[in-house]
């Protein structure tokens, strides 16, 4: 099993073949996250999907589809980005509100995903206030 410490104040990744463990330190977070993906389930292609969830470990396993982009990527991808971020919203009312090149994935094919929805709401507002260049409102 191969495994990605994000540090010492956020969730725990493990890779396995097709899936990813995603487990959180934060009962919000994992409430939000969960939620998110229950709500929107089997709406958009370009989500990866949420197969098991344990509440009592706090654990979300999800489809592996892909990479992460880097910045260039992101800028490069930018309008096509914040369409599948508007239909998300069209769709379920939610907003990403952490949406940069970290949070989209790509696969072998070049298709984007977007993932990491723990600070999803139905509140617009973006949680960073870093260079505009490389996150998506």
């Amino acid at each position: 099993m191969l495994n990605n410490y994000l540090g010492a104040s956020h969730n725990k990744l493990f890779f396995r073949n097709i899936f990813v463990y995603k487990f959180f330190k934060s009962q919000n977070k994992y409430i939000n996250e969960k939620k998110f993906y229950i709500d929107t389930r089997n709406k958009f292609n370009f989500i990866p999907k949420l197969y098991l969830y344990s509440d009592s470990r706090r654990l979300l396993i999800f489809q592996n589809v892909g990479k992460k982009i880097n910045k260039k990527e992101f800028i490069d991808n930018q309008v096509l980005i914040k369409r599948m971020h508007d239909e998300i919203h069209l769709k379920s009312g939610y907003y990403h509100r952490d949406l940069y090149y970290k949070n989209v994935l790509k696969n072998d094919k070049g298709e984007l995903f977007i993932i990491d929805f723990e600070s999803s709401s139905k509140e617009k507002k973006n949680i960073h206030k870093r260079s505009k260049e490389f996150y998506i409102n």
